[in-house]
């Protein structure tokens, strides 16, 4: 996380089913000193991009399931797909 630029206090979205990786994600956004935004990953298209402006992250994880969703975000955002 800190090698792809997350600082301190940076908001890191993460968009994925019920899964190992998930709790991965959380601990590394933790360790790093962000801040983890989950988001439900049942929830359509347009409300998780709307969550991921208002949330004002920094970077996202996703799920392959949300490819398609979130390989669509504003190029400040940093994807990270698993």
């Amino acid at each position: 996380m800190i090698r792809i630029g997350i600082q301190k206090g940076d908001r890191v979205a993460v968009v994925s089913e019920n899964r190992p990786e998930w709790c991965l994600a959380y601990f590394a956004i933790s360790l790093s000193g962000g801040i983890a935004i989950p988001i439900d990953a049942q929830l359509g298209a347009d409300e998780i991009k709307n969550l991921l402006a208002d949330s004002e992250a920094k970077a996202v994880f996703h799920s392959k399931r949300h490819r398609s969703t979130c390989g669509k975000l504003p190029e400040k955002q940093v994807i990270i797909s698993r």
